[in-house]
C-alpha cells in the first residue's frame, strides 16, 4: 500500500521511515507489554492478547485504509504449499539438529524433504502463469541483494532479542517488566534516527547509507558477543543497544527502498510481500541456526566444569558461554550483510523495469 500510495523518492522515503519506526518500535513495545502482562497475570495472556488486537484491526481497516487497485488473478496454490512446507521442513531440520545431531536420520530426512520441496517451488514459479513469487523480481542484482541483506540482518536481530531477553532475566535477574523496559533505548534510538532517513536518502546513495548503518550494527553485535556472567546492563548491554538502534535506523529505510524501486505496478504486491517474507524466513532460520550454535557451545562448555565453582555458578557460565557463541554468529551474519551491500548493491537504485510488450494494434483498427 505504501508502494501504491507514495511516489518513489523522498515522499516514499518519509513513509517508509515511519513504517520502519512503527515496525521495530512495535516489537520493542511488545516486549514491555509482554512483561507487564506476564508479571500481572500470566504468560498465556501474551498469546491471547493478539485476539482482541486482531479483531480491532479487522474492524478498523475498512475505515482508515483506502483500497488499492484490483487486478484479476488466480491463486498459486502449488507455489504457496511447496514454499511453506519446504521452509517448515528446513527450519525443523535445523532445530532438530541442535538436540539430536546433524547425523540423525530424521534431521537428514527433513533436510532432504526441504530440498525437494523448495526445488519444486522454484520449478513451479518458473512455469506458473501468475506465480506467488515472480522469479523476475530477483533478476535485478540490487533488489536480490536487498532481500539477502534483510534476511541476514533479521536473522541476527531475532537471535539477539531471544538470547538477550533471557540474559537480562536469568543472569541479571530483571523482572519481566524491567526486561522489556531494558530494550527501550534501542527502540527510541531507532525511531529518532529513522526520522532522518528522508533527508539522508536525498543526499547520499542508498548503498552508502546501508554500508554506513551496518558499521554500528556489526560493532554493537560484536560487543554483545563479549558478555560474561559478570557483565552488567550498563557496561555490556546498553551501549550495544544504542549502536544497534542507530544502525538499524539508517539501514532499513534505504534497504526497503532498494527492494521496491523500479518494480512494475503489477509486481508491487509481490515485491512488497517479499520484504515481509524475507523478514519472517530470516527470523525463523536465524533463530534456528543460532539456537543450534548455542546448544553446541553450551554442551561443550558443560563437559569442562570450572574448578572451585558451585553448580549454580557453573550452570550460569555454561548458559552465558552458549549465548556469547550465538551472538558471535549473529555478528558474523551482520558482517556478511555488510559484505553483500558492498559487493552486490549498486550506488543508485535499480532502474525501472520495462513494461511488458503489448501486441501491436493495426493502424486500420485504431479508429
Amino acid at each position: 500500500m505504501i508502494t501504491a500510495g507514495f511516489a518513489e523518492g523522498r515522499e516514499r522515503a518519509h513513509a517508509l521511515s515511519i513504517y520502519t519506526a512503527v515496525f521495530m518500535g512495535g516489537g520493542s513495545l511488545g516486549l514491555v507489554l509482554g512483561g507487564v502482562i506476564t508479571g500481572l497475570v500470566s504468560w498465556r495472556w501474551v498469546l491471547f492478547v493478539n485476539v482482541p488486537v486482531g479483531i480491532v484491526v479487522v474492524l478498523a481497516a475498512p475505515l482508515f485504509l483506502a483500497e488499492t487497485q484490483r487486478r484479476p488473478g488466480r491463486f498459486d496454490v502449488a507455489g504457496a504449499l511447496t514454499s511453506t512446507a519446504g521452509m517448515l521442513s528446513l527450519v525443523y531440520g535445523i532445530i532438530r539438529a541442535a538436540s539430536h545431531g546433524w547425523g540423525d536420520r530424521v534431521t537428514l530426512a527433513a533436510f532432504a524433504v526441504a530440498v525437494v520441496l523448495l526445488t519444486l517451488f522454484v520449478v513451479t514459479e518458473s512455469r506458473a502463469r501468475q506465480p506467488i513469487t515472480p522469479l523476475r523480481l530477483f533478476a535485478d542484482r540490487g533488489r536480490a541483494g536487498s532481500y539477502v541483506t534483510r534476511l541476514l540482518i533479521v536473522a541476527g536481530m531475532f537471535g539477539m532479542f531471544f538470547f538477550l531477553t533471557q540474559f537480562v532475566q536469568n543472569i541479571l535477574h530483571f523482572s519481566p517488566l524491567l526486561a522489556g523496559v531494558s530494550f527501550l533505548p534501542l527502540t527510541v534510538t531507532l525511531f529518532a534516527v529513522s526520522q532522518l532517513s528522508p533527508r539522508l536518502v536525498s543526499r547520499f546513495s542508498p548503498k552508502a547509507l546501508m554500508a554506513a548503518g551496518m558499521l554500528p550494527v556489526v560493532a554493537g553485535m560484536a560487543w554483545l558477543s563479549q558478555i560474561t556472567v559478570g557483565t552488567s546492563y550498563v557496561s555490556g548491554v546498553l551501549g550495544p543497544m544504542l549502536l544497534l538502534g542507530a544502525g538499524m535506523g539508517v539501514v532499513f529505510v534505504p534497504l526497503t527502498m532498494a527492494a521496491l524501486a523500479g518494480v512494475r505496478p503489477e509486481d508491487s504486491g509481490a515485491a512488497s510481500s517479499m520484504v515481509n517474507v524475507v523478514q519472517q524466513v530470516g527470523g525463523s532460520l536465524g533463530l534456528a541456526i543460532l539456537v543450534t550454535a548455542y546448544t553446541t557451545a553450551a554442551r561443550n562448555a558443560a563437559q569442562h566444569p570450572l574448578a572451585h565453582a558451585s553448580p549454580l555458578a557453573h550452570a550460569h557460565q555454561v548458559v552465558v558461554h552458549g549465548m556469547a557463541s550465538a551472538l558471535t554468529l549473529a555478528a558474523i551474519l551482520d558482517l556478511l550483510a555488510l559484505a553483500v551491500i558492498v559487493a552486490v548493491m549498486r550506488g543508485r537504485g535499480p532502474a525501472p523495469e520495462p513494461e511488458p510488450e503489448r501486441e501491436a494494434v493495426p493502424a486500420s483498427a485504431k479508429s
